[in-house]
């Protein structure tokens, strides 16, 4: 760890981003099948270090979809969901992107009660179901 608490200049205004971030909740209907039904409470104005990814901008092609290459990391006190079992991660919405959350890792380098969160940028397209 650090010697350094840089805690204070983490959260300054002057140093750190807001950032929103829309949370997901598993909603089965009628017909047995699952979707992801927005929480109706935004979690607006949340206060962090956004930092670009060193990872770099190119796209991959998965099953699933398209995925950008763009990625951040956040230094933040606020703990957001990430893609663990029985939970749809997080989106975070910075700078008018959308980035879903990797990873949300305790991070004591900064102080105690932070966290590392890992995103990348939102499905470009999705596949079709058959």
């Amino acid at each position: 760890m650090a010697l350094l608490d840089v805690a204070s200049i983490t959260m300054d205004p002057m140093f750190a981003s807001t950032f929103d971030v829309e949370r997901f909740t598993d909603h089965v209907g009628d017909d047995g099948r699952a979707s992801a039904v927005p929480v109706p409470d935004v979690l607006a104005g949340l206060r962090g270090t956004v930092v670009p990814s060193s990872g770099s901008n190119r796209h991959t092609r998965e099953a699933e979809a398209t995925r950008g290459g763009r990625g951040i990391d956040i230094y933040t006190v606020h703990v957001l969901r990430d893609a663990s079992l029985g939970y749809i991660p997080d989106v975070v919405i910075w700078r008018g992107d959308r980035y879903e959350v990797q990873t949300c890792d305790p991070y004591a380098d900064f102080g105690q009660g932070f966290y590392h969160i890992t995103a990348i940028s939102k499905p470009l397209s999705v596949s079709p179901i058959p």
